[in-house]
């Protein structure tokens, strides 16, 4: 919200209602993100870009009453 004006203007001091605005708004990205975590990673997986703990392990052999 406020990153392109910090990077591109000239430095200035950031009133302390757009600095709440900021904070609002990045604590209801967060929200919906862990709120609605299988969508976001629903997305993620179909893009390719999922976390490595995300990825489905592949099913490991139990042992058989064959193989005692």
């Amino acid at each position: 919200m406020l990153g392109n004006d910090v990077l591109h203007d000239e430095w200035r001091e950031i009133p302390e209602e757009d600095v709440e605005a900021a904070k609002h708004y990045m604590q209801r990205i967060l929200e919906d993100f862990y709120d609605d975590r299988e969508a976001v990673l629903k997305l993620l997986r179909q893009a390719n870009r999922v976390a490595a703990d995300d990825v489905p392990s592949q099913p490991t052999a139990q042992p058989g009453p064959e193989d005692a």
